[in-house]
């Protein structure tokens, strides 16, 4: 039997699709149409592209917000180290905005530390007991106590996040008091009185040093140990002082050897503290 197809080419295409032909002889079968992927429009893609990046905006926004990291973090600033620079500023703001260079001079021989009383070449004053105490919260102009305090800064929040605030302290103190003691060494009779907490910073820094060296964070000026770095410093601190004039390196170099001298002693269980 002969078979006669209407429409031979739509049947042969249906069948090769899989599909068959409803029979309404109008070109648009059913499954066709359930087929056909629909383009958006030129305006719908654009919407579209627009909410995509308003919305990878806001997503690195947030990333950035939580993910940034400030370029200082005054929050995480230890609480002893804040105290510190605080009395830094208490004391030098009414000294600097408040008194005359004459009313201010006479503080820094009252509050200062001056050998001489300790020698008899001044007459002795009461206050001479509270100025190895005192003369470290006065600074002798705005670049010195900018320098100090940011120096304070760095040494305290390592210093502090290391050993606490109660071994801080002690540091600080100690190495002030050793830093006096060997400008009062070197310079008996002087009767300039030194003011300023460089001592103390000397010596948390000496201790920041050797606590690096021990950590292997010196790299390769670590190998021979901390003794020819200790000696280095010793003599970049009294060749600047010496250079300088008017800096009281004696203080310095003081300072450093006690901040260096006590964390030794504790570490050898000569001392506790």
């Amino acid at each position: 039997m002969q078979l006669v197809l209407e429409h031979p080419a739509i049947f042969c295409y249906a069948h090769f699709m899989g599909k068959k032909t409803n029979g309404s002889g109008n070109g648009h079968d059913k499954d066709e149409d359930d087929n056909v992927v629909r383009m958006p429009t030129l305006a719908e893609r654009d919407r579209t592209r627009k909410e995509k990046e308003k919305q990878e905006k806001t997503w690195r926004k947030e990333y950035k917000k939580e993910n940034s990291i400030p370029f200082f973090n005054t929050e995480k600033i230890p609480f002893l180290t804040r105290v510190l620079i605080a009395l830094f500023l208490a004391v030098h703001l009414p000294l600097y905005l408040l008194l005359d260079a004459g009313d201010r001079l006479e503080i820094f021989y009252i509050l200062g530390f001056v050998p001489a009383y300790y020698t008899g070449a001044e007459e002795w004053s009461w206050f001479a007991l509270a100025g190895p105490f005192t003369h470290i919260f006065i600074h002798g102009g705005w670049m010195h106590l900018v320098f100090n305090a940011v120096m304070m800064l760095v040494m305290g929040m390592f210093m502090e996040t290391t050993f606490g605030a109660k071994r801080m302290l002690i540091f600080f103190f100690v190495s002030g008091l050793v830093g006096a003691l060997f400008y009062l060494l070197l310079n008996p009779f002087l009767t300039q009185p030194v003011i300023g907490a460089s001592g103390s910073i000397s010596g948390l820094f000496g201790v920041t040093f050797l606590i690096l060296y021990e950590r292997g964070m010196l790299g390769p000026m670590g190998k021979r140990g901390p003794l020819p770095l200790i000696v280095l410093w010793v003599v970049l601190i009294s060749g600047m002082g010496m250079l300088a004039g008017d800096v009281a390196w004696q203080a310095h170099l003081g300072g450093f050897l006690g901040g260096v001298g006590l964390y030794f002693a504790m570490r050898k269980g000569f001392i506790r503290i």
